[in-house]
């Protein structure tokens, strides 16, 4: 616990008084990956129609840096042409406290740095610092928070209290998924062969818990035309297999997740079942993709439906499907 509270006060100080980022600031690119599609992604937006804009907790001087660098300029002359790309921008936001609590909104003077108070939101004016949602519902003209797609790569700061507390639809961008998705196609025998060993031992569990209530039930009633020898035996049997494949699924799952990462495995899982973060992605998540631009393989128009939720028993009745399909299929019945 020591531990973690020094780390974290170390890592908001260096937050506070600016050290991380008057680093990042002397060099962006050593320090930040750019993505040459992400101008194109979001003049696409804007010329379908839609009103962009940016909520970021840095500062304006900080911002307008990195959004020179991340949208194309590679001079050393800062400008504020990347403004053109949104309607938009707030910065110093506090998030989460923009989407829950009240703050002041002031206005930023472009050729000074210098803040003003606003009395009314004039939708001229591009960048301010500050505010809280309601202000831009103002700026934006939108009613509910179901009319807006907030894209952010922090689960908790970005996507968890815009869904929960504005109802707004979310998009988290998760930076490791291309990775993921690459090992985890490289891995699938690997899987496979973990998923045939799982089924095995389901089998030899039920063989085992009912060869054990067997001996258990004979035993009471004290049964004599009854083997009770042959049933211990193949108990016995039963247990060292049993013992066989958790040795071999313990391994095995071992290496499967130490080729992801050799300290916290895969990403989405723990063991095979979803981590904590795949279960606040599911709920909290509309969409998540490895990048913004991804949407540049789409129309602004389309429209993402969620997969269909399954049930243990809707799994039950896809097999019996898949296998009526199979032998009312001549070929696969000569097979």
């Amino acid at each position: 616990h020591e531990i973690y509270c020094d780390v974290r006060a170390a890592i908001d100080l260096s937050h506070r008084d600016g050290s991380i980022k008057r680093k990042v600031a002397q060099d962006p690119g050593r320090y930040i990956t750019r993505d040459p599609k992400l101008r194109d992604a979001l003049t696409r937006l804007k010329e379908s129609g839609r009103k962009v804009f940016a909520v970021t907790n840095s500062l304006w001087d900080y911002t307008n840096v990195v959004m020179n660098y991340i949208l194309g300029n590679d001079t050393n002359v800062l400008d504020h042409s990347w403004l053109d790309c949104f309607d938009f921008v707030i910065t110093g936001s506090m998030k989460p406290r923009f989407f829950m609590g009240s703050q002041p909104l002031y206005e930023i003077d472009l050729a000074t740095g210098f803040l003003k108070n606003v009395e009314f939101i004039n939708t001229e004016n591009k960048v301010y610092q500050g505010g809280h949602f309601r202000h831009l519902h103002e700026m934006l003209k939108v009613t509910k928070g179901s009319e807006i797609l907030y894209v952010g790569d922090h689960i908790y700061g970005d996507i968890l209290r815009s869904k929960k507390e504005l109802g707004w639809r979310t998009m988290l961008v998760i930076q490791e998924l291309e990775e993921e998705i690459k090992k985890s196609i490289e891995l699938m025998s690997a899987r496979l062969e973990y998923e045939d060993l799982l089924r095995k031992k389901t089998r030899i569990e039920d063989v085992l818990h009912l060869l054990s209530w067997d001996l258990k039930k004979f035993r009471q009633r004290k049964k004599t035309n009854i083997d009770l020898n042959k049933i211990e035996e193949q108990l016995h049997a039963t247990e060292v297999m049993d013992r066989t494949l958790r040795e071999q699924m313990r391994t095995k799952l071992h290496d499967y997740h130490t080729k992801f990462h050799p300290i916290w495995g895969e990403m989405m899982r723990t063991g095979f079942q979803n981590s904590r973060f795949a279960a606040q992605v599911e709920s909290y998540a509309c969409l998540y993709t490895s990048r913004l631009t991804n949407l540049n393989f789409y129309s602004p128009e389309k429209t993402f439906r969620g997969a269909n939720d399954f049930l243990p028993h809707d799994h039950k009745i896809e097999d019996s499907r898949e296998w009526s399909d199979s032998t009312s299929d001549p070929e696969s019945t000569r097979c």
